[in-house]
Formats: C-alpha cells, structure tokens, sequence
C-alpha cells in the first residue's frame, strides 16, 4: 500500500480515538481482514452461494444449498474476527412476531448495513476517515467495551445452538464459540453476595476455553497506546524505506521518530500486533513486516530456460 502520513504520524490523535485508532491501524495490518472483506464483499454483491449437498444424499433430486447458516450469519461471523469491535452487536434487537423467513430477512439486511462501511472503508487509514464515521466508529467500540466483556444471553442463542447440535437434554446448558462461551446459571439469591460471586468464579475457571490469547490493557495509560501506534509506524516506514532513505526523503518522520530505537520497535511492534490480533503463532506477520532493506538483499529471480 502507498505510504501516506497519517499511516505514520499520530502525534495529534485525539485521547478518545487511541484505542479504536490502535485496533482499526493493525486490522488494516492483518491479510486475514483482506480476505473477510474479499468475501463480504461477494455476499454484498449477491455473488456468494453456499457450497451444494452431495447430490447422492438427494437421489433423483436437484442439488440445494445447505441451510445451516444463512449467508449473512456466515459473513458476520467471518467478519467479526477483523471488525468486532467495530460492529454494533447489540442493536439488531427483535420485538416483532416475525416467521423465522421474516426475521432471517431482517437480520440480512441489518447485517449487510453494518458490513458496508467498514468493507468500504477497511483500509483506509483511521486520520484520512471524516471525523463523523470515526465518532461513529468511536461510539460503538465504547457501547460494545462493555457488552462484549459479559451480557446476558438471549433465548435465541440457546434455542439455536440446541437446534443446531441436538445435545443431550440433561447435560448443562454450556455452550461456546470462537471466544465466546454461554451459560445457563441458576441462583440461590439466600446467600450472601461474597459466597455467590465466588461460586461463579469457579465456574469461570471451568468453563475458560484453552488457546484463546487476549491483549490485556490494564495499566495501561494512554501514552503506552500511542507508543503501541508510534511502533507501527516506525515498522511501515521501514517497509517503504531504508533507514538511510528515512532521513533524506521522509524528514517529518525522522523528526518525530530519530531518537528511537527503530528495528528494536519494529520488533516490539509485532509482538504488540499478535497481542491485538490475539494470535501467538510464528508465522503471523503484518503485511508491512518486510522491510526495504531485506528486499533489497534478495537474489533477483532468473528465468529459467
């Protein structure tokens, strides 16, 4: 991608923007967000179809296409790994006595209002958004801060997820996905607070799903997020420059950065993006992880003949 200032120089980022500036600059980082946006975008377009059945488990029948999950379900779900944090959740809320066609229809519609703007706009950079989308986007990360740490469950979740796997009626109602995981408690409120809230507490450790990593942010105060940010815009300049080149042709961000360790914050800045990503595997790398110099150092390819 072209090298614009704002994907380096967030020294005037408002306090309120840090954190969503943080997750929306190393989501544009991510190639996985490249390819959910690839496939919300054929949704969008109506191009995407769900694989067909095996047309030997329909003898004498026309394939049809599978039911499970409607095309809407299946690209929030893909997409709420590159933009959770930035889809209001909350806000598709049904009252109405719809048929399950009506509602499907619905949330269609509510889903594919959500996806535009962030497939519109996934890749451009947080400084170059107009200041409402970013309030916007500010507003709903605040509003789901909140309500994606614990919520109360809906019936709809349980009812789907038993419909869908048909558990053993008597096993208790625990169901997860993704880092997600619901619960069905039942409270004797005769007990003191203390001793309920420790009860839960166990629960809590039982039902706490393996491998899922979380970007921890407490005590951190807003100049540690900006540093988080400074790093990543040290690691795309060197992706676009070599450090000699920096000083000559990039002089406000030599200014801003040359006091800096720059490939020890390049370092530090992948370590920070696979906090935020919440991946810890080896081979993650964001896309501007490369830099100038290493290109530069690679045998040109011969052609064969």
């Amino acid at each position: 991608m072209l090298l614009r200032r704002e994907d380096w120089d967030f020294s005037g980022l408002p306090a309120g923007e840090l954190v969503p500036a943080l997750l929306w600059e190393f989501r544009r980082e991510s190639s996985g967000a490249e390819r959910v946006v690839l496939e919300a975008q054929a949704w969008l377009a109506g191009k995407a179809r769900k694989p067909p059945t095996a047309r030997g488990s329909r003898p004498g029948k026309r394939q049809r296409y599978g039911a499970k999950f409607s095309e809407a379900e299946a690209a929030l779900l893909r997409a709420l790994s590159a933009f959770g944090d930035f889809i209001a959740l909350e806000d598709f809320c049904s009252v109405h006595n719809w048929s399950r066609k009506q509602r499907r229809t619905a949330w269609n519609r509510w889903v594919a209002n959500s996806l535009r703007p962030l497939v519109r706009d996934y890749n451009v950079p947080w400084l170059c958004l107009p200041d409402a989308e970013r309030q916007r986007l500010v507003g709903i990360f605040e509003a789901n801060r909140n309500a994606d740490v614990v919520r109360i469950g809906r019936w709809a979740d349980g009812v789907g997820y038993f419909n869908l796997h048909k558990p053993n009626a008597g096993l208790p109602m625990k169901f997860g996905y993704s880092r997600y995981t619901g619960v069905f408690l039942t409270i004797n409120w005769a007990h003191s607070k203390n001793r309920i809230l420790a009860a839960i507490g166990n629960i809590l450790k039982e039902c706490e799903p393996a491998g899922v990593v979380s970007w921890d942010r407490r005590g951190k105060k807003n100049r540690d997020v900006l540093v988080m940010l400074e790093r990543l815009a040290m690691m795309r300049v060197l992706h676009h420059f070599t450090l000699a080149e920096v000083k000559l042709r990039l002089a406000g961000a030599w200014s801003l950065y040359q006091h800096r360790r720059w490939y020890h914050e390049r370092q530090q800045a992948l370590k920070n993006f696979r906090a935020v990503v919440g991946s810890a595997k080896a081979n993650l790398f964001p896309m501007s992880w490369e830099t100038k110099a290493q290109r530069s150092r690679k045998p040109a390819l011969v052609p064969s003949k």
